[in-house]
């Protein structure tokens, strides 16, 4: 083999050589650039409901799969609570309306009326005998729960012979029929409820 053919024989080797390097590196560029990742590899992803999961290379190594989290449904539950806290809002709504009707109820219900009083005599004694025309001492009392003692006109005595004869808890007056008398202690307190008390007394 001459020289010259020794040059030409290296420079075709040396050709042949760049060429296949060359194809090589385009091989390796093209492969790099059609993977994104390393097939099964993991990396971590956020939820819709703002936690954290993990999602995985798929086989090619040309993206991952979606995220792997637990509730894909997020975003639907979350319009759920929405929806929950305005039913519970209305709700309250509600309570407040019933309120304001009992309140109105109450305005317009007149209030309850008291207990009636209660009076006693004490003297003259029940079925005593007392003279016609002679002043006699009457002694009564009358108490209310609302009122306390009654006294003045709110007590009046009154006999079923003589008519009415006098007013409140202590005085001096005579019976002017001869006979049995009914004598009444009617009280009557400041919401118009009445008791009465009664003996009988003989006048001669």
């Amino acid at each position: 083999m001459t020289t010259e053919q020794i040059r030409r024989w290296s420079s075709a080797w040396l050709l042949a050589l760049g060429l296949a390097c060359g194809e090589s590196g385009g091989d390796d560029e093209a492969s790099d650039e059609s993977s994104v990742c390393e097939p099964g590899s993991t990396t971590d992803c956020a939820c819709t409901d703002g936690s954290m999961a993990t999602q995985t290379c798929n086989a090619e190594g040309s993206g991952y799969d979606a995220c792997a989290c637990e509730n894909a449904e997020t975003g639907d539950d979350q319009s759920t609570d929405a929806t929950d806290d305005t039913s519970e809002s209305t709700d309250t709504t509600d309570a407040t309306d019933n309120t304001t009707d009992s309140t109105e109820t109450t305005d317009t219900t007149e209030g309850p009326i008291g207990e009636a009083p209660v009076s006693e005599i004490f003297h003259p004694g029940d079925g005593e005998t007392r003279p016609v025309d002679v002043p006699i001492p009457w002694i009564g009392v009358a108490t209310d729960a609302e009122d306390g003692d009654l006294t003045g006109v709110a007590l009046v005595w009154s006999s079923d012979q003589d008519g009415q004869f006098g007013t409140g808890e202590m005085f001096d007056a005579p019976l002017t029929t001869v006979g049995v008398h009914v004598i009444s202690l009617t009280a009557t307190d400041s919401d118009g409820q009445q008791s009465v008390a009664t003996i009988e007394l003989m006048i001669e």
